[in-house]
C-alpha cells in the first residue's frame, strides 16, 4: 500500500509475506481490497491473482460485516452537534454501509470500487442523491458540510445498527484449509 504524507511523500508500507498470508487467513478486508484494487503500482505476475482466487474460501462475513460497520460508525461519530457531517466523512460511512449491505445479500468480498457498490446496492433515489455528492466532492468542497444529508443519515444510521445484529442471521464461515496458504508460502518464498 502506497499513502501520501503530503508534500509529496509517499509513505510505501506493506507486510511480509508470512503476515500478509496469517492476515489474509483470518479475512482481513484491508489486504483484500488491495488485492482487488483496479491501481496497481508493481506486482508479482501471478500473485496477486492466486490470492483474489482464494477470497471467497477465507471471508468471513461476520468479520466483515463488524470491520465495515464499525468504519460507517467512526464516520457518524464525526457528524457536528447540528447532526451535519461533512462530504470526506459521509463517503466514509456510505461506502462502508453499502460495503455491509453487499455481505449482507451476497455473503461476498464487496467490490473495492465505489461505483460497484452505489450500482449494486443503492436504491434509485440513493443513486441520484449519490451524484449529487459526487459533483460536491469533485467541485473540492470535500471539507465542508454535505448538502441535502439531515433526512437521510438518521435512516442510514438505523440501518447501520441493525447491522450489530448480523452475527446472529448471518452464515457461519466455513474452515479454510491453512494448507493452501502454506503452499503459496513455500512456492513464493522459494
Amino acid at each position: 500500500m502506497i499513502e501520501p504524507l503530503g508534500d509529496g511523500v509517499l509513505d510505501p508500507s506493506g507486510w511480509d509475506l508470512r503476515k500478509a498470508l496469517r492476515l489474509f487467513s483470518k479475512c482481513n478486508l484491508a489486504l483484500n481490497e488491495w488485492l482487488n484494487s483496479p491501481i496497481v503500482y508493481r506486482e508479482l505476475a501471478g500473485f496477486r491473482v492466486q490470492l483474489q482466487s482464494l477470497i471467497p474460501v477465507f471471508f468471513n462475513p461476520i468479520a466483515a460485516v463488524h470491520h465495515y460497520s464499525s468504519m460507517a460508525s467512526a464516520a457518524f461519530a464525526a457528524r457536528e452537534e447540528s447532526g451535519e457531517i461533512n462530504t470526506k466523512k459521509l463517503f466514509y460511512a456510505l461506502r462502508a454501509l453499502l460495503a455491509c449491505r453487499w455481505i449482507e445479500r451476497d455473503s461476498s468480498q464487496p467490490p473495492t470500487e465505489f461505483d460497484r457498490l452505489v450500482a449494486t446496492v443503492a436504491a434509485e433515489d440513493e443513486k441520484r442523491w449519490i451524484a449529487n455528492l459526487l459533483e460536491q466532492k469533485v467541485a473540492g468542497r470535500e471539507a465542508d458540510q454535505a448538502v441535502d444529508t439531515r433526512h437521510r443519515l438518521d435512516p442510514m444510521m438505523g440501518e447501520l445498527t441493525s447491522f450489530e445484529s448480523y452475527s446472529t442471521r448471518a452464515p457461519q464461515p466455513k474452515k479454510a484449509d491453512p494448507a493452501t496458504l502454506d503452499a503459496i508460502l513455500r512456492h513464493w518464498t522459494i
